[in-house]
């Protein structure tokens, strides 16, 4: 991806030098509201923690949890017509359209796109059977399910309750699905200790093979995965693990060993002491082309989280800090980053902070430079915020640099926006 541009590297510059022997602050970039979430009166508040997808077209896709006519949640497009500036929202899917809402009902997992423009998602629950589904909808709206979980509605030993993006070869590098290869995804519950599967659907001639690659256990199901080649699927595992390391979360490799696929700790969270290396890791980790990993998580540091680099030692992988957030005077640099970081061409990080910031503990976009300096790009406002707050899912990043994502709270309903920050 490219560079978010010189004009914000210059904006950024700039605010920094006027903070010196003050608090730090943050860059005058202003973030431009798209769509306000959920607009009719009638409206559920949707709170949906999900990230925003940019298909090849350039439009943007995402999953509000709770929207929809049946409020089982729903599909939506952004579109921006060539020379204009204004998008225009449109409603694609709405779950729970078929009786018993055997089309799925609550996506809580992203979308993924392929080559074509089709998306790919799970449902946590409805589907065949009521225990989730796998499914694919394509740029005009039609809709197809590739998996119900639990056919037999029994104990569920291939897994129930969907809910981590799926993902793909070479999704690490930002390649969109080929269309053609396996899809893995992570269920949490059912399974041989009801703690969950990783499983894999393969298209083929005579429809979509599912396999289960391994059984969670102690509630151990990651909350995001990634794959770099078609057998390294890299795992972040949240806070409540006690089988790995403390139980404050880990970054993990699931790695196929011919036949059958095995699990391994590369590095357990609070390792240090008062857990200054963080604890409660959440999004995708970030990798380069050295094979080192970026991540952040939102607890620990100064209880607000840390944004971190491990890198590989021959069998071993050594961590470093890159941000402790509240390392700032009042919190201005935001806390609890939840949803991960992203990357530039040139290895500068981006991510989003649930709360604080200067204004109004609304949250933040930050920026972390490929040499390790911090940047505070936005900070939202609170309340009834036309341009919303408390971004969690982290954003995603244009061909031009531009960043877009989508806040929880904030707007004309309350139910949050989805932003653009222009460079």
């Amino acid at each position: 991806m490219n560079s978010v541009g010189n004009n914000l590297r210059a904006a950024l510059a700039l605010a920094l030098l006027a903070g010196l022997g003050a608090a730090p602050a943050a860059a005058k970039v202003k973030a431009r509201i798209i769509e306000n979430l959920c607009e009719t009166a009638s409206c559920t508040r949707d709170f949906s923690n999900v990230g925003l997808t940019m298909s090849p077209s350039g439009d943007i896709y995402g999953v509000n949890d709770q929207d929809g006519a049946n409020h089982e949640g729903s599909v939506f497009r952004l579109h921006q017509r060539a020379g204009h500036n204004k998008w225009t929202y449109q409603t694609i899917h709405g779950f729970c359209a078929q009786a018993n809402c055997t089309d799925g009902s609550f996506p809580r997992g992203g979308l993924i796109a392929d080559t074509a423009g089709n998306l790919y998602g799970t449902t946590q629950t409805g589907g065949p059977t009521g225990h989730g589904e796998v499914f694919r909808l394509s740029p005009g709206g039609a809709f197809d399910v590739l998996y119900g979980f639990c056919p037999a509605n029994d104990s569920c030993p291939d897994g129930a309750g969907p809910g981590a993006a799926l993902t793909y070869p070479n999704a690490a590098a930002g390649a969109f699905y080929d269309g053609v290869s396996p899809l893995t995804g992570v269920a949490y519950t059912g399974g041989s200790h009801n703690s969950g599967t990783a499983y894999q659907l393969t298209p083929g001639s005579g429809g979509w093979s599912f396999a289960v690659l391994i059984n969670y256990n102690s509630a151990c199901a990651p909350d995001a995965i990634v794959m770099t080649t078609g057998t390294n699927v890299y795992e972040t595992q949240r806070l409540g693990c006690e089988s790995v390391g403390n139980g404050a979360g880990a970054i993990m490799l699931l790695q196929q060993a011919t036949p059958s696929w095995k699990e391994t700790v590369l590095y357990a969270f609070c390792a240090q002491i008062n857990c200054t290396d963080g604890e409660d890791p959440r999004g995708q980790v970030v990798i380069d082309g050295s094979g080192a990993l970026y991540g952040a998580d939102d607890e620990g540091g100064n209880a607000g989280g840390t944004a971190f680099k491990l890198t590989p030692d021959g069998l071993a992988w050594d961590f470093q800090l890159l941000h402790t957030f509240c390392s700032l005077p009042g919190c201005h640099d935001g806390v609890w980053p939840m949803g991960g970081l992203i990357a530039d061409a040139n290895g500068n990080l981006f991510g989003t902070t649930n709360g604080y910031g200067n204004r109004s503990r609304s949250g933040t976009i930050f920026e972390i430079g490929e040499g390790g300096g911090f940047q505070t790009l936005h900070e939202f406002c609170s309340g009834t915020c036309k341009e919303g707050s408390r971004p969690i899912a982290g954003v995603l990043m244009d061909g031009a640099g531009n960043l877009f994502g989508k806040t929880t709270e904030g707007g004309g309903q309350g139910s949050g926006t989805v932003f653009a920050l222009t460079p």
